[in-house]
This record gives C-alpha cells, structure tokens and sequence, in this order.
C-alpha cells in the first residue's frame, strides 16, 4: 500500500509542477512587440553615442537580409547627397523616449507592430513589419505611422 502511495504522491507532484509551469512557457512565446522594441532600443544606443550604423545593421540578428540592403541603399544616396530621413526612425532626430510597441496585428509568420515615441512634445507612430523565421521576429520593414 505505501508503494502505491508513493507513486501517486510522485505522479501527482510531477502534475502540479507541470501546471505551474505552463504559464511560464506560454509567456516564452515570441512576441514581435518586445522583438520590435529590443530591435529599437539597440539602434538607439548607437545612434544617441553617434556611433556607425550600417555595420551593425549588416550584422544584426534582429532584421532580414531585405531590410539590410534597404538599410544600407537609405543610408548611402547617390550623387554624396545626406541621409534625409533615418530609414529606422523615420525622423531626422531621436525620441526623447523609448519606442513602445502598441497593436500588433500577427497573420501567419507576419506581423504589423505600432511603435510610439516622444519627440520632445511630439509623439510619433511608426508601423514596423515583422517576419517570423525560425521561431525569431526580424524586423522587415519599417513606414511612418499615422
């Protein structure tokens, strides 16, 4: 009797750790809001230390292969005109507050993610296109909000 017991007393701990858990691994599901808004906190690093950009978008993880040649066209017009708008921010300045993801509209392996920033009084909205590859949203392409 003690070895039946036993046993249902194991079975039964193994089926409350379970559910104890399970929120854990529904919160590990890859969210394209939190993918857009590291993706930005990063760049904005660079940008307010007035470091070089386009050599770390060639390498970042955190966009695909389209966005990186968009990227580098943007920043490298023809005839040595200047850069007009950062092709990330889609300002010519940066915010005064971090960018946050809003509504997010996911179909398939896409998404539209709504980001928001202050630019000093101003609150400015852009829509960042998400792909999901590999179980990662990457950055795809980014437009001015409304």
């Amino acid at each position: 009797m003690g070895g039946v017991m036993t046993r249902t007393v194991s079975i039964l701990a193994v089926i409350f750790a379970l559910f104890i858990h399970v929120p854990a691994i529904a919160d590990e599901a890859p969210d394209p809001g939190k993918a857009a808004e590291k993706f930005y906190a990063e760049y904005l690093v660079l940008v307010n230390a007035n470091k070089e950009t386009t050599s770390w978008m060639a390498k970042s993880k955190l966009v695909t292969t389209e966005f990186k040649k968009y990227y580098a066209k943007q920043m490298s017009p023809k005839n040595g005109d200047a850069v007009e708008v950062d092709p990330v921010l889609q300002a010519q300045d940066t915010p005064t507050s971090p960018f946050k993801a809003g509504k997010t509209v996911i179909n398939g392996n896409k998404a539209t993610v709504s980001l928001t920033a202050k630019f000093d009084r101003d609150t400015d909205h852009i829509a960042v296109q998400m792909v999901l590859k590999d179980g990662v949203w990457l950055v795809d392409m980014v437009r001015a909000g409304k």
